[in-house]
């Protein structure tokens, strides 16, 4: 057998045995199989092979490795601040507070809160702090508000406000939790601290755009670049002119070059497909 069918062969026993693809054609209930790993990196992390995140992780040693790209191209450790909002279990935000970066986590969950903490205790020392939260649109908001967060059994990082984001059979778990603006958690953290670049991802599950709006202080003060995932479902259209008339607020443009080793032509972005990666930069960049 070739390596090329070999590595067909593989794959498919690989992808038919991720929690997220078994609970889009069944209706099978799986236990948690803790264990703890290496990543690429050499981060420590604790990981739920019944997760489809965690599980990506155990057999690749990473899960998205564009934000610690774009983190290295921009500076060094002691130039860059990384806020990483919708941090699911921490396996982007440990692996750049790893390298010595000034690492802010938020996620509104405390199943995945507890699992990130455990992983920290793997990684001592590192400058990541927690923030539990989900974040929204809203510049002033009460201490009491909160949200209903839907996460489908087996992928928790596909959590998000809309019940209807579920592609699983199995119904969501539901969780209430605090709500409030990348401004009201995050800016007075980044008037306390010493850095010269700002890089914010965020992963939210289709609620990227609300976040960036209750961000304006941040964007104006701060000017940091945007990394967003965009699944535009079938509000593509409405969502690519929101999206349009934030970059024309705030002075933004979408790059084309989102890593080293990734790029997105201006021209050939298409708002209906789906991208892990866009990356929003002020239009004073070169």
């Amino acid at each position: 057998m070739s390596l090329k069918t070999d590595s067909y062969v593989v794959n498919r026993i690989y992808n038919f045995y991720d929690p997220n693809n078994l609970r889009r054609h069944s209706k099978v209930s799986r236990r948690s199989i803790v264990v703890r790993s290496t990543g690429k990196y050499g981060e420590r992390v604790e990981l739920d092979l019944n997760e489809h995140i965690d599980y990506r992780f155990f057999f690749l040693g990473y899960f998205d490795d564009v934000p610690k790209s774009l983190v290295n191209r921009i500076g060094k450790a002691n130039e860059v601040f990384f806020i990483d909002v919708g941090a699911n279990v921490g396996l982007v935000s440990i692996a750049i507070a790893c390298e010595g970066y000034q690492t802010l986590a938020i996620e509104p969950l405390p199943f995945n809160i507890k699992k990130f903490r455990n992983s920290l205790k793997l990684n001592p020392k590192l400058d990541l702090e927690i923030i539990e939260s989900a974040v929204g649109s809203h510049s002033k908001v009460s201490d009491n508000e909160f949200i209903e967060i839907f996460t489908p059994p087996g992928n928790s990082g596909a959590s998000s406000s809309s019940k209807a984001w579920n592609p699983s059979l199995q119904p969501s778990d539901v969780s209430l939790v605090r709500l409030d603006s990348l401004d009201n958690l995050c800016l007075h953290i980044l008037d306390s601290s010493s850095f010269t670049d700002l890089v914010i991802k965020i992963d939210v599950e289709g609620m990227e755009l609300d976040v960036i709006a209750g961000a304006s202080e941040i964007l104006q003060k701060y000017r940091p670049q945007i990394l967003i995932e965009w699944k535009p479902g079938q509000n593509a259209l409405i969502k690519f002119h929101e999206l349009s008339n934030m970059l024309q607020v705030h002075e933004y443009r979408l790059s084309s070059q989102i890593s080293p080793n990734e790029l997105i032509p201006n021209y050939s972005f298409d708002p209906y497909l789906i991208y892990e990666n866009l990356l929003l930069i002020p239009n004073e960049l070169p």
